[in-house]
């Protein structure tokens, strides 16, 4: 194991040459992501002694690793992997999404083979002025050691407090011992599944649904059933002949703006949707990961406003803030959120509490909404973009979402178009998407679109050029 976490395990009897071990391994940590664009290798010494081989042998996997444009050698220095990977690999390294989905170290790839991307539902970085966050965290250091040492399982009380406050401002009532903070969204999803339901339990998914959730339900031996969208709202007829079949002991549901749709689930179909649900004992999970990037002022109630014991709410500031933060949270009813208290305290879970200090510091003094307030009308101008240039140039057979809100749009391609053989065209052409069938959806060809990353011109272009790879021939 050398410093950078990268695992180089030599096959001394292999007939492979040591060296081209080396280049083999280094190469699929950088394509992976394991290893970073612009971090940093050991020496060609180092890695020698480190390994036990000769210098002439790390010597020359380095050459061949520079003579693959991977990594830059500094004479007497620690060799660096290169800032900007060669367009080429990249697309050879991105191409792995049709099956993982965009993970980690795919945007910055991405960016870094200038390619044109619209595969990620994300915030754009360059947008987040970390300075103001860092400032907090920059004011802890002058108080108490104890802020160092392990935080309660349930989220530090300064956190817990804002959450409630800004969950009041959307019309959430509750107090703080309904909250818990977790690690994002997906892990507060995690944790109520862990709780609520017990091994082949059926849950029902809105589709389309979180990427990621097929691998999180199997990996606690539940049933997904994906449930059709009916316009901008869950299929009730749909919904109601599932619940017959699987008995399901949950249904999750997004319904402001969805993961990829934008759509924002009507009132009337929020009172449908709760009143089926409780008629059938079936809990609701409302997943609001978007619902802070609103971009058409959409005021509608959430359904843990409208009927806060049969719904337990679960959010994220990875799509209102950045998603290095790792911080969301968990609402729900006192029996539920007991029950996750005592498996977060059985599992030894615990935040970062400075971490959770500092961002409770951030929103109270008023920099999360200034925040929202300065980027919202940016991903507004983006969407619009986004949009305009789907109706100049798309073929008359695709179909798309008008989001309110998130940063994506949902394509529906109206032909058996090979999505996939689609996704490796357009990575050629360097404007990569997400399929649908990443996200928990039952059939279709079917697509997501995301603009979060792009400034309005690079979103024309992009989609221009999807558009003439779509259309007129059709990928059969």
């Amino acid at each position: 194991m050398y410093n950078t976490g990268v695992e180089i395990n030599l096959d001394r009897e292999a007939k492979t040459p040591v060296y081209r071990q080396i280049v083999e391994q280094v190469r699929t940590g950088i394509l992976s992501g394991r290893l970073p664009l612009g971090s940093t290798l050991p020496t060609s010494r180092q890695l020698a002694s480190q390994l036990g081989i000769v210098h002439l042998t790390a010597f020359k996997a380095y050459g061949e690793l520079q003579a693959l444009g991977l990594v830059t050698p500094q004479p007497r220095r620690a060799t660096r992997v290169v800032g900007k990977l060669p367009a080429s690999l990249a697309v050879a390294a991105l191409g792995r999404l049709t099956t993982d989905g965009p993970d980690a170290g795919y945007e910055p790839m991405s960016s870094s083979a200038g390619l044109r991307s619209m595969a990620s539902s994300v915030p754009d970085p360059s947008l987040f002025q970390a300075d103001e966050l860092l400032t907090e965290i920059q004011a802890l250091r002058n108080e108490s050691p104890w802020l160092y040492y392990y935080c309660d399982s349930a989220g530090v009380p300064e956190l817990l407090e804002q959450i409630r406050i800004l969950l009041a401002v959307d019309g959430i009532g509750c107090s703080t011992s309904d909250l818990l903070v977790t690690h994002g969204g997906t892990h507060a999803l995690s944790i109520l599944l862990s709780t609520m339901c017990r091994p082949d339990d059926a849950v029902l998914v809105q589709e389309p649904g979180p990427l990621g959730l097929r691998e999180l339900l199997a990996s606690k031996g539940l049933t997904g059933v994906p449930v059709r969208l009916a316009n901008d709202a869950v299929d009730l007829d749909h919904f109601r002949s599932l619940v017959a079949k699987h008995s399901p002991r949950a249904v999750l549901v997004s319904p402001d703006f969805g993961h990829g749709t934008g759509l924002c689930m009507p009132l009337e179909s929020r009172l449908s949707l709760l009143q089926a649900a409780a008629s059938a004992d079936v809990v609701v999970i409302e997943d609001r990961s978007f619902a802070a990037v609103d971009l058409d002022d959409s005021s509608v109630p959430p359904l843990a406003a409208l009927n806060p014991q049969q719904v337990c709410a679960i959010g994220s500031f990875s799509y209102s803030l950045a998603p290095g933060l790792r911080t969301g949270y968990l609402r729900a009813p006192e029996d539920i959120r007991s029950a996750c208290l005592a498996r977060f305290k059985s599992e030894g879970i615990s935040g970062v509490g400075f971490q959770q200090l500092a961002l409770a510091r951030y929103i109270a003094r008023g920099a999360y909404s200034a925040h929202l307030d300065r980027v919202l009308p940016k991903y507004r101008i983006r969407r619009d973009a986004m949009l305009s240039s789907l109706k100049a140039w798309m073929p008359a057979n695709v179909s798309w979402t008008r989001p309110s809100g998130g940063f994506s749009t949902w394509i529906s391609l109206g032909s058996a178009l090979n999505v996939e053989r689609l996704y490796r065209r357009a990575l050629k052409a360097g404007v990569p998407f997400s399929p649908g069938g990443l996200f928990f959806v039952d059939s279709g060809s079917k697509l997501r679109l995301s603009y979060g990353l792009l400034e309005p011109e690079a979103i024309r272009e992009a989609v221009r050029i999807l558009a003439g790879l779509i259309g007129p021939k059709q990928l059969q």
